[in-house]
């Protein structure tokens, strides 16, 4: 199908029809977005339960396809399948990893690789995300789970979980104003995000905060708060103990590579130092 900007093409991995892969390519967005849920919806409807979607060919997705696509795997999952993602383009990973959806769907860098896993073969990519992950464990994250193994349950600022479609539905602003829009879209878009982060009495020896250097602000909130994303750290940073610090989603972001913090990894490594 190619129409109203999306191209989807569906065809069998396997010779008895039981995974699926989706070729998605184009832009998905709010004025097409319906085809992408329709053929969602036949796969469920004709019991194919492990999707495979192919993104080599995808040029934009807004906040709505990857809503529909979050916000369908409990259905999958239920019925003992899955929706993994192969060939994601370099603009589109980046979406993946700032929204932190690695927590929810995993990603491959081909479809053989993608389709293995349901199999229950051991990439070479998972074996050292599985290795990864028992170095890097923590209080919070004891058990060795991938993400179709668990309850899709997504820890927030605050520490308490929350399900995949409110996950979803607290980033529903269109993706591609945080990536190319202005510092003040974005913080105007932010404003209508509710969304409790932050609790003051949790963050220890605030006083003096406010007039430290962007840099250090952020240091001391992983310090304390390893377990935080990029979102949470910019409301953080917006409270008052922070001095009610503005700043864009693409400069924190660059801050956080500059001092080896992008990663949940490396945000831990750095709390255990402190």
């Amino acid at each position: 199908m190619d129409r109203d900007g999306i191209k989807i093409e569906s065809n069998f991995v396997d010779d008895e029809g039981k995974y699926l892969n989706i070729e998605l390519g184009g832009y998905v967005d709010q004025a097409n977005v319906y085809h992408l849920q329709r053929v969602i919806t036949d796969s469920l409807r004709a019991e194919i339960y492990n999707v495979i979607f192919d993104l080599k060919n995808l040029v934009y997705m807004s906040s709505a396809g990857w809503g529909v696509i979050i916000g369908e795997i409990k259905r999958f999952r239920e019925q003992g399948g899955d929706i993994k993602l192969a060939n994601m383009p370099l603009n589109i990973y980046e979406v993946y990893q700032m929204l932190e959806f690695y927590h929810i769907i995993n990603d491959y860098p081909s479809v053989q690789e993608a389709y293995s896993s349901f199999l229950g073969r051991k990439t070479i990519k998972e074996t050292k995300k599985k290795s990864s992950s028992k170095e890097e464990s923590s209080p919070m994250h004891s058990k060795d789970e991938s993400n179709e193994d668990r309850e899709i349950n997504i820890v927030s600022g605050n520490g308490r979980t929350e399900d995949a479609e409110t996950f979803v539905d607290r980033f529903s602003m269109d993706i591609s104003d945080i990536l190319e829009g202005t510092d003040d879209e974005v913080s105007q878009r932010d404003v209508n995000v509710k969304r409790v982060d932050y609790i003051p009495v949790a963050l220890e020896d605030t006083a003096n905060v406010t007039n430290l250097p962007l840099a250090e602000k952020v240091k001391k909130i992983v310090s304390q708060r390893p377990y935080v994303g990029l979102f949470q750290i910019k409301r953080i940073l917006r409270h008052n103990d922070f001095g009610n610090t503005k700043v864009g989603l693409l400069k924190l972001r660059k801050l956080l590579k500059e001092l080896d913090l992008d990663s949940k990894e490396k945000r831990f490594r750095f709390y255990r130092s402190c």
